[in-house]
């Protein structure tokens, strides 16, 4: 048997032993050169995903490319509106899932999704929980991975950049965080050093903002302290 040939075998043989495709029948599958395109029709969106899934797992094969259309039934057929709506619920429910950091756009049943998570699985989850509501005919995850930040992470930073610079007085300096945005105060003894320790802070993943309240004190008595780490 010719390797296409066996592949294409296997891929069938996958697809219909996959419980989450409703119907695996509708499916088209072909193979060229170890590369599996998939056609065809289902009745839902989780049926395409599962359906690559299902292909990827063969051994040997070298890509899928992915063509089947999402063909819903009558009765699934649903309006933006409603779509929408059962989204952003399920991304409320999903305990995992910070909602309140995630936006749901829907345009004729196709799903995007934005905003900024901490963890790739967040991520993740999110487009899983939007592809089982009924109606969905695709999901755009544009969803963000940042790695959050603590106040002593960007502290951290900022020692590390003033040891660097050979600069022995640091006075002072607390950072304080409002999801994405720094905020430094304190006392600091030249421009030089409020400059970098905003440039420090940016440099750290997750940071989006910083709002530079620092004093340049150049002269003060027994503030000559390095920022504790908290």
């Amino acid at each position: 048997m010719h390797r296409d040939e066996g592949l294409h075998l296997e891929v069938d043989n996958e697809l219909k032993s996959e419980r989450k495709i409703s119907n695996p029948d509708r499916i088209e599958v072909s193979v060229k050169d170890g590369i599996v395109t998939l056609g065809g029709y289902v009745d839902h969106y989780i049926d395409r995903v599962a359906a690559q899934m299902a292909a990827e797992r063969v051994s040997g094969i070298a890509g899928v490319v992915q063509d089947i259309t999402v063909e819903l039934p009558a009765g699934s057929k649903r309006v933006d509106r409603e779509i929408a709506g059962s989204a952003c619920s399920a991304i409320e429910l999903n305990s995992i899932l910070p909602s309140d950091r995630i936006t749901v756009v829907v345009s004729d049943g196709m799903v995007t999704l934005e905003g900024r998570v901490n963890e790739l699985h967040q991520k993740e989850e999110a487009e899983i929980v939007v592809s089982r509501i009924l109606g969905v005919k695709g999901v755009s995850n544009s969803i963000e991975v940042v790695q959050e930040v603590r106040p002593s992470d960007v502290t951290l930073e900022i020692v590390r950049t003033f040891q660097h610079m050979a600069v022995q007085h640091v006075k002072d300096i607390h950072v304080e965080m409002d999801d994405g945005k720094v905020i430094l105060s304190g006392i600091v003894r030249a421009w030089i050093e409020k400059a970098y320790a905003e440039e420090a802070a940016l440099q750290l993943g997750g940071v989006t903002e910083v709002e530079n309240r620092l004093e340049v004190t150049p002269l003060l008595e027994g503030k000559e302290t390095a920022p504790v780490i908290v």
